[in-house]
């Protein structure tokens, strides 16, 4: 039976008998605590290291970009998604319209591609959400693709292109509200295949905790959202091998995150590592190490290292084109 897209209306009547409050016993979330901070490298130097950060956090925030089209069919029509029911299984996804949303530029283009079971979307009585939990579909292999076109050509004339490839394995995002009133937590568990000619094939496993403050409407998602990152932690293996975790992270001021024609962050937050002296010296105090992470528009730096956002109309969700 071909899938059905519904109208607004219908559509939240059908999420308002169909799913529940409670969490779904299959969704699990892997928080990243469970270890001391530390700072791998086995074959990644510090600007690839800085790399993967910089796509870590374009994953912090692509969260608000889902929760915004899950909950504003017309911002979701737009942005080139759907939500549809699939009466054999009972079962709301939010998809990619075509599977995948392409941008096409004289310097790069990219193919995002998006696929989550909604296991519960649950609001109070006045509207509000309290709760939001999506999974991505079980043994389906999402794929996006970052490519940058480098203006030279191999010695056969062909045009040199770049890229790279990731493919989601799972991936589970929870966003709920918390005991203080206007606040979210928003937590993401993903596990995905990367590729490419410069770091080769690879599985990046990455957990993020952050906060937002937020009313829980579908109209305040059209204001700046203030965030606070909490915890993340991103393991690496495969070809190269590296682990990011932090003990500390602080931020004077909360990053403003704005939700419209792309994702645009701005702000600054600091990563601290402590790492405990080793052999005679484990007396000693730890090293501590500051990364300073600065936003501006979703451009990131830290400290000689630069990652430039994409302009706002062609700029992609989670910017693969990052890593090359």
């Amino acid at each position: 039976m071909k899938k059905i897209r519904f109208n607004f209306v219908l559509l939240m009547t059908v999420i308002s008998t169909l799913l529940v409050a409670c969490q779904p016993k299959d969704v699990t979330i892997k928080k990243p605590f469970d270890d001391k901070a530390k700072i791998k490298d086995d074959g990644a130097n510090t600007v690839e290291n800085n790399k993967l950060l910089a796509i870590t956090l374009d994953r912090q925030f692509e969260p608000l970009y889902v929760l915004k089209a899950v909950l504003n069919p017309q911002y979701a029509a737009v942005q080139g998604l759907e939500t549809t029911f699939e009466p054999t299984t009972q079962v709301l996804t939010l998809s990619a319209v075509n599977k995948m949303k392409t941008f096409d530029t004289p310097a790069f283009s990219s193919e995002y591609s998006l696929k989550y079971d909604i296991k519960s979307l649950v609001k109070d009585t006045q509207g509000r959400l309290t709760s939001l939990i999506l999974k991505s579909k079980v043994n389906e292999m999402i794929q996006s693709v970052g490519y940058v076109k480098t203006g030279k050509k191999d010695d056969a004339g062909n045009l040199i292109v770049t890229n790279f490839t990731s493919q989601a394995a799972s991936e589970i995002i929870m966003i709920q509200v918390t005991q203080t009133p206007g606040f979210y937590t928003v937590e993401v568990s993903r596990t995905e295949d990367t590729n490419s000619t410069a770091d080769k094939k690879n599985l990046i496993a990455t957990s993020i905790v952050s906060t937002i403050e937020w009313d829980g409407t579908a109209a305040g998602l059209d204001n700046e959202i203030a965030t606070k990152l909490n915890a993340l932690k991103v393991d690496r293996v495969g070809a190269k091998t590296t682990t990011l975790k932090y003990d500390e992270i602080v931020a004077a001021l909360p990053v403003r995150v704005k939700i419209g024609t792309c994702v645009s962050a701005s702000g600054s937050v600091t990563l601290v590592q402590r790492v405990m002296a080793q052999g005679a010296d484990k007396m000693a105090p730890p090293t501590i190490t500051n990364t300073i992470v600065e936003l501006n528009d979703s451009s990131l730096k830290i400290d000689k290292f630069s990652s430039e956002a994409k302009e706002c109309a062609t700029r992609p969700v989670v910017d693969l084109t990052r890593m090359l």
